[in-house]
């Protein structure tokens, strides 16, 4: 196999393995969005997942710290604010023994608007 065949497949099996993180980032172009309609809420092993609609009615995946989870969200529009933060790799797959750990950005807080 030549050099370049080679490089050329691990560069495929690095963007394979970088398809979940690009998912979970929609908007690279203009970033997560600051305010948003939260369409669903799903707390998981890493973060609480909140599925959003923002202005364009384009829909994303945000992880938000887990007391997000807590509040009543679902149908209302919000500004959200982000921090980044360190949770549970992805590499520990829910293991709560598993110590690994990786930065991301994480909304922190939600701020109902009014309709």
């Amino acid at each position: 196999m030549t050099f370049s065949r080679r490089v050329s497949r691990l560069s495929a099996r690095a963007l394979v393995g970088l398809l979940p993180a690009l998912l979970l980032q929609p908007g690279w172009a203009g970033g997560p969005p600051s305010t948003g309609t939260v369409r669903a809420m799903q707390p998981g092993d890493r973060a609480c997942y909140l599925t959003l609609v923002d202005a364009g009615g384009h829909t994303s995946i945000q992880m938000a710290e887990f007391q997000l989870c807590e509040q009543d969200l679902v149908g209302k529009r919000a500004r959200f604010t982000y921090a980044d933060a360190q949770v549970m790799a992805r590499s520990c797959q829910g293991d709560p023994a598993c110590r690994a750990s990786e930065r991301v950005r994480l909304i922190v807080k939600a701020q109902v608007l009014p309709r």
